[in-house]
């Protein structure tokens, strides 16, 4: 087959993908998104492997365009799929790191990913509401979020089971979080992102630093264990 006829199948397939899992979500199957693309569900394996690989394809825009996001604002600190998480500040130091640099580090890029998200407002959706689709982005973000965990909001005393309590109830609340707002954002009548990004941030962050603070004023946090738990 000549390479533009491939092109040209390519393109119908990925649009026809993307208009069925707009329309049914995680029920579309590969047999109905070829009948969309007008081949056989035969042809349309030789393209792609499968549904995930599909899914891969049209939510690259947005998943490369984010991992651009988060290397040029955390100063190439941090990238997707490489969560260590650089030297924290022993103590209260914590808490300004929260408030100040997390804060302002969260909001660049939420910032970013909205406009990314309004760019590709289709592979967004589809990224937004289709498990297999997060589960990268997720994964490295339970991470991150592991080792946060661990290093600042530890108190003395707590065991493995509580951490990966808090672990799993911040990695969910946040990513939820986030959802909601990208899909305010993005809605035909889109609301003022900024404004919506700095009011879930004073909501979230500074709860976190909340915590950091009354833990250390009582003691349940001590001074120098966010090194001695890293």
């Amino acid at each position: 087959m000549p390479q533009i006829l491939k092109d040209e199948v390519r393109a119908r397939i990925l649009q026809a993908a993307t208009q069925e899992l707009l329309s049914h979500g995680e029920g579309a199957g590969m047999r109905q998104i070829a009948r969309a693309a007008g081949i056989t569900p035969g042809n349309l394996y030789r393209y792609y492997s499968g549904k995930e690989e599909l899914v891969a394809a049209i939510t690259a825009p947005v998943v490369e365009g984010l991992a651009g996001i988060v290397r040029r604002a955390s100063g190439e600190a941090l990238a997707l799929g490489q969560a260590e998480l650089p030297p924290l500040p022993q103590g209260e130091g914590c808490v300004g790191l929260v408030e100040n640099e997390f804060r302002a580090l969260m909001r660049e890029i939420l910032v970013h990913l909205a406009v990314l998200c309004r760019q590709y407002p289709e592979p967004a959706a589809i990224l937004l509401h289709t498990a297999s689709a997060g589960e990268t982005l997720i994964g490295w973000f339970r991470q991150v979020v592991d080792q946060a965990i661990v290093r600042m909001l530890r108190p003395a005393g707590c065991g493995a089971e509580q951490i990966k309590a808090l672990a799993d109830a911040e990695c969910q609340a946040f990513c939820a979080g986030v959802g909601v707002l990208l899909e305010a954002c993005c809605a035909p009548q889109p609301l003022d992102a900024e404004r919506l990004i700095d009011g879930y941030l004073e909501l979230h962050v500074g709860g976190v630093a909340g915590l950091l603070r009354r833990g250390f004023a009582s003691g349940a946090i001590l001074p120098g264990e966010v090194e001695q738990n890293a």
